[in-house]
């Protein structure tokens, strides 16, 4: 099985895809660095409510089609070449119409979206920007997921790292413009450097932008079956990090909000390796289900979860020791007031990364959304601690103890389901 896997093109795309996901990493961490500089202590926790909505709304614009679409494109593509490529065409057709009524209700709502996420009705001119940001978010993900598709790796990694080192551009020119100003640009930017890609994607694949699609309604019907019940989990993960901001900036005011925002900004700079780290595994993992026993499975995760608590652990002993200089490199010498926020998040980082790698064998095990439930509880958890919190530091406790019963969740999830297919092959 070793030699297959070598010699097959597995470790080579998983080589590129890890070493892009890398640099797209290191250009991640310049922008924030950027923003940080650029608006200051008490416009960043504003920056990063905005943007943080924006990207939870963008999931939402999107009905997951950044999963369906490359899911039926690579289920057709050596059957029906055609086929698959209509299953893209109806998914870009379906997020431009998204698009178009996110626009139309931001303007409408701006004072309930401005209201609802800041508390006043005066942040309403970030409404806009929020949506075109949303929007361009979209369109770059709705790309990067065709060409994961298609199983064009190079490009894949090569377009997503152009997008970056031209946002970065972007956000410079703009750095003195404010936060709307920067929001707004960015996402037209993404969304005008995905045109061409979407344009390439349809000459690489021998078809015109636009095509008839063949039986069109039952497209649309495959593609929201699968997308719109995963929406969700995504809404409820990418809302860990913005409800507790939200509060904070409610309750304790923009400084310690920009000072909070930075201090997750380091939790969420380590948890990328662990979930690249899971993503390999899926494949892997779901092959083992089918390939050996479950019971053997269950060991490998065994050995797995003691690696990735090790690793963890080292990782956590490192923010706490090097806090201060990673939150300089990082930001600047202006989010260092309080480190012991960044420190208790820091703890998160170990049950977070042992959900991380069971939540892959989860789904391969079931097609049951476990992971959203688990996820839905964890984050009510979560609620309740924050609406009973009178300091942040205990809201930063409140990840801490919301990411353990995720990953205990998780754990009890994987056992039911895996002891419940060990009696049933028995």
């Amino acid at each position: 099985m070793i030699t297959k896997i070598k010699n097959s093109s597995f470790l080579k795309d998983t080589f590129i895809t890890f070493a892009g996901q890398f640099i797209v990493l290191l250009t991640n961490f310049i922008i924030n660095k950027m923003v940080a500089i650029y608006v200051g202590v008490s416009q960043f926790g504003v920056f990063n409510i905005a943007k943080r909505s924006a990207t939870v709304l963008g999931f939402i614009v999107l009905l997951e089609l950044g999963i369906s679409v490359p899911r039926y494109f690579a289920m057709n593509k050596h059957i029906n070449r055609e086929r698959a490529y209509d299953y893209y065409q109806t998914g870009l057709l379906l997020m431009i119409i998204a698009s178009g009524l996110a626009i139309i209700l931001g303007i409408i709502f701006s004072n309930s979206i401005s209201s609802l996420l800041f508390g006043s009705a005066k942040y309403s001119f970030l409404s806009l920007p929020m949506i075109i940001f949303a929007i361009g978010t979209c369109f770059t993900t709705f790309s990067f997921s065709a060409y994961r598709g298609a199983e064009y790796y190079y490009l894949y990694t090569v377009i997503q790292i152009l997008i970056q080192i031209i946002d970065m551009i972007v956000i410079f020119i703009f750095r003195l413009d404010g936060v709307a100003t920067i929001l707004f640009f960015w996402g037209i930017s993404n969304i005008l450097l995905s045109i061409p890609f979407l344009g390439l994607f349809s000459f690489l694949n021998q078809f015109p932008i636009l095509k008839k699609i063949k039986s069109f309604k039952k497209r649309i019907k495959e593609l929201l079956i699968y997308g719109l019940p995963r929406i969700f989990g995504d809404v409820i993960q990418f809302s860990y990090y913005l409800l507790p901001l939200v509060i904070v900036n409610r309750e304790f005011g923009k400084n310690s909000s920009g000072i909070f925002s930075a201090s997750t900004g380091i939790l969420q700079s380590f948890l990328p390796f662990f979930s690249y780290i899971g993503i390999i595994l899926l494949p892997t993992v779901s092959k083992a289900l089918v390939d050996r026993s479950l019971g053997e499975v269950k060991k490998q995760l065994k050995v797995l979860m003691l690696l990735y608590f090790a690793v963890s652990i080292i990782a956590v002993l490192a923010g706490f020791i090097f806090a201060k200089p990673i939150m300089i490199i990082l930001y600047s010498s202006k989010y260092i007031r309080d480190l012991t926020i960044a420190k208790v998040l820091l703890i998160t980082l170990v049950p977070r990364s042992q959900f991380l790698l069971l939540r892959n064998p989860i789904d391969a095990i079931s097609v049951k959304p476990y992971n959203t439930w688990n996820l839905a509880i964890s984050v009510l958890l979560m609620a309740v601690i924050i609406i009973l919190a009178d300091n942040i530091l205990v809201i930063a406790w409140s990840f801490v103890l919301s990411d353990s019963l995720l990953f205990i969740l998780s754990l009890i999830t994987w056992h039911k389901l895996v002891n419940k297919e060990l009696k049933e092959k028995i």
